[in-house]
């Protein structure tokens, strides 16, 4: 089964298959948003951890528009469960370090 999302960019709509068998995170299951990088006009997020089925560490860049699109995944596929929110876009002052240290913050708490 294919969830379409909202097209965030020039090339269409994104697609994710939300019924792929996953390895159920143990304990020692760790993620972590790190490490903002400014690309012309918007920030880049090291997302780090370790894949619960390989067992191997990983490390991506990702826009924050990604997370709110595998938020609405996320909500789609089990919409009986609480997920956190997401911190808001700002249109002002997106740039300043408080903003981008407390989206940082917030990340984090959505990712775990």
């Amino acid at each position: 089964m294919k969830h379409t999302l909202y097209p965030y960019d020039s090339k269409g709509t994104a697609e994710l298959i939300v019924n792929q068998p996953y390895a159920k995170p143990d304990a020692t299951t760790s993620y972590n948003v790190s490490e903002p990088v400014l690309e012309a006009d918007h920030h880049k997020y090291r997302v780090s951890g370790v894949d619960p089925k390989t067992n191997k560490p990983f490390s991506v860049m990702r826009r924050l528009r990604h997370f709110y699109a595998l938020r609405e995944c996320l909500v789609y596929k089990y919409p009986a469960l609480y997920i956190p929110p997401l911190p808001r876009k700002k249109a002002v002052n997106n740039l300043a370090d408080e903003t981008i240290q407390l989206r940082v913050f917030l990340l984090n708490r959505f990712i775990k």
